[in-house]
C-alpha cells in the first residue's frame, strides 16, 4: 500500500502513480496539516482511562522498505543525489532529487523516493474509542518553477514538489488487516500547471503532528504502518517552456519520526 491521498495526475508515469491512487482509496480521505493541527488544539489525546503504547527511536523491531524512482525523457533530466533512506536508530528519513526541462520539443522527468515502515505488533491500548498521535520534525528546501514559452504550437507544462507523511493503524488479529485509524499530512504540496509561477521554501527544523481517531477492540493486536514520501516532477510540451523542481532532504536535513503513540 502506498499513496498520496485523493490525488491523481494522468500525466505522471503509471508505476508508482497507480499504487498511489490505490493507497488513497484505502485511506478514504483525511485532512491537511493545518486542519490536523487545529484538531490537536481542540482535542487533547485521551489518556485518563486508556493504556498507552508509544514508540520512539531507536525503533527496535520495526521493518522498512525503501523505493527510489528517477527518469527523464526528451530534453528533460532528473537526478537523485540522496537516495531515499530511513535510519531506524534515529527515526530519520532523507531524500534529495532535482527535475528540470527546457526545450522546444518537450519532455518530462521525475524523482521520487518513499519508505514504508511497519511497527511491531502491539496489544489494543483501549477497548473502544481511542486515538493515534504521531510527532514529526522536518527540515528541507523545496522549489518548483514553470515558465510558459511564447510559441503557439500547443506549448504548456507542469512543475511539482511534494513531501508527505501518512499513518495507518491496522488490526492484525488473525491477519484481519482492517484499517482502524488513518491520517496524512502534506509538509509541502506545490505545483504549477500551464501558468507561469515559482515557489521556494527553506524550512529549519519544525515539528508537525498527525492525529486520528480509531476504535480498538480489547484482546486484539495492532500494527502501525507509516509512509514517508517525496516527489519532484516536471513536464514541458514544447514551444520553449521551462520547468524545474527540487527537494533537498539530504545532508543536515530530513524528516524525523519523533514518536508514535496509540491511546
Amino acid at each position: 500500500m502506498f499513496g498520496s491521498a485523493n490525488r491523481s495526475h494522468a500525466h505522471r508515469r503509471t508505476t508508482t502513480g497507480s499504487a498511489k491512487r490505490r493507497f488513497a482509496g484505502i485511506a478514504g480521505g483525511g485532512a491537511g496539516l493545518a486542519a490536523l493541527v487545529a484538531v490537536l488544539v481542540l482535542a487533547a489525546p485521551l489518556t485518563s482511562a486508556h493504556g498507552t503504547v508509544t514508540f520512539t527511536a531507536p525503533y527496535s523491531g520495526f521493518t522498512s522498505s525503501t523505493y527510489n524512482f528517477v527518469n527523464g525523457t526528451g530534453c528533460s533530466h532528473a537526478s537523485n543525489p540522496t537516495a531515499a533512506v530511513w535510519t531506524s536508530s534515529s527515526g530519520t528519513f532523507q531524500f534529495a532529487a532535482t527535475s528540470a526541462g527546457l526545450c522546444a520539443r518537450g519532455g518530462d522527468s521525475y524523482g521520487e523516493g518513499f519508505i514504508t515502515i511497519d511497527s511491531p505488533l502491539f496489544s489494543a491500548p483501549a477497548n473502544g474509542a481511542g486515538s493515534v498521535f504521531v510527532t514529526l520534525s522536518s527540515a528541507f528546501t523545496a522549489k518548483a518553477a514553470f515558465h510558459a514559452g511564447t510559441s503557439n504550437n500547443g506549448s504548456g507544462g507542469f512543475a511539482e514538489v511534494e513531501l508527505y507523511a501518512e499513518v495507518f493503524i491496522i488490526d492484525a488479529t488473525h491477519h484481519n488487516e482492517s484499517v482502524v485509524a488513518s491520517t496524512y499530512a502534506f509538509l509541502v504540496d506545490q505545483s504549477f500547471y500551464t501558468n507561469s509561477g515559482a515557489f521556494s521554501l527553506t524550512q529549519g527544523w519544525t515539528s508537525s503532528y498527525l492525529y486520528a481517531y480509531g476504535t480498538f477492540t480489547g484482546g486484539h493486536v495492532y500494527q502501525a504502518e507509516l509512509y514517508l514520501g517525496a516527489y519532484v516532477f516536471t513536464d514541458t510540451y514544447g514551444g520553449g517552456d521551462s520547468a524545474s523542481a527540487s527537494l533537498n532532504l539530504g545532508g543536515t536535513n530530513g524528516v524525523v519520526i519523533s514518536s508514535i503513540s496509540a491511546y
